[in-house]
């Protein structure tokens, strides 16, 4: 029998292995106990907690004595102690896109998504990172894309609020990158700060010559980026910006915006929304940022998190459920 104090000591260990199997918590079950890591919910199960082998596997590994079995399972036995798999949302697996920013450490990056069949990844160079990395060239990028666990470009666009000196270096990279997103049809995921003049005169001309797919990365900028994204069919992706007393220009410009093209980010380790900012940024935060976008466009949570779910599958269409 498992008891509390024997729960609390594994507990650590428990939501680190959730998060690796792509759930924010989990649910313990038997005669006498009745937890789970954030709060108290009715348990909404995974189809078959068998197959998640990342769980699985790190259940019995800390746990051998606590039997695991599918709700189908549980529903015919008494109530032996066993654990649940419980989604943030609506019963559905998590998913997650991981970005490269520099080609040097993107091994890295690819490694972690051939890990775990619920993460994916991107290529590309972040244009603050042109400095210290040769420019990448359109065949390097180009055959990268090749992995099945490479599901979109970048991050790349363009940032002169660190660095104003190399905008011509990051226009080059920018429109490598862009041209191999438009032949690929994998997204672009595109930085920008302090610089809507320039990425959206870059955005439009390339635009002219072919169309591509394309998301604006944590978005933070002007109204016309977003209204110049929306017309040539990109998306917007929502970081825990919007959380933040002084996030409301953000907001403003978010509720005009139409819920089909929207997303919601961590920009990890960065921008970790209320009531968690100053730490360090995970993925289980965007249930707050999520929270906060449902308010801004007056929807319930459950629509928001299952709008920017499909969005996120319409856009990345190289991600398998």
């Amino acid at each position: 029998m498992l008891n509390k104090n024997r729960f609390n000591e594994i507990l650590p260990s428990l939501q680190k292995i959730c998060f690796e199997a792509g759930a924010l918590q989990i649910k313990l079950h038997d005669t006498d106990l009745n937890y789970v890591t954030k709060e108290n919910k009715t348990p909404v199960t995974d189809a078959d907690i068998g197959s998640n082998k990342i769980l699985t596997e790190g259940l019995r590994l800390i746990t051998p004595e606590i039997p695991i079995i599918s709700e189908e399972d549980y529903k015919g036995q008494d109530r032996h102690s066993c654990f649940w798999l419980i989604d943030p949302l609506d019963g559905t697996r998590n998913y997650m896109n991981t970005i490269s920013t520099n080609m040097a450490e993107f091994p890295k990056v690819l490694k972690i998504a051939n890990s775990y069949d619920n993460v994916f990844s991107c290529v590309g160079v972040h244009p603050c990172h042109i400095k210290d990395h040769p420019l990448v060239t359109y065949d390097e990028l180009y055959e990268q894309t090749k992995h099945s666990k490479v599901i979109g470009i970048g991050e790349s666009g363009i940032d002169l609020f660190h660095d104003k000196t190399t905008l011509d270096l990051q226009e080059k990279s920018f429109r490598t990158h862009i041209s191999v997103a438009r032949d690929t049809g994998l997204p672009l995921v595109v930085h920008t700060r302090g610089a809507d003049y320039d990425t959206i005169r870059i955005l439009k001309d390339e635009y002219e010559k072919g169309a591509f797919p394309a998301v604006i990365h944590c978005f933070s900028a002007s109204r016309e980026l977003a209204e110049e994204s929306i017309k040539m069919g990109f998306y917007i992706s929502l970081s825990g910006i919007i959380t933040f007393p002084k996030g409301d220009v953000v907001c403003d410009i978010v509720k005009d915006l139409p819920i089909e093209k929207l997303l919601v980010e961590t920009d990890s380790p960065y921008l970790a929304p209320v009531p968690n900012r100053g730490k360090s940024n995970q993925p289980a935060y965007t249930k707050y940022t999520a929270e906060k976008l449902a308010l801004i466009k007056n929807v319930d949570y459950l629509t928001i998190s299952s709008q920017t779910t499909q969005n996120f599958f319409i856009l990345f269409k190289k991600a398998v459920k």
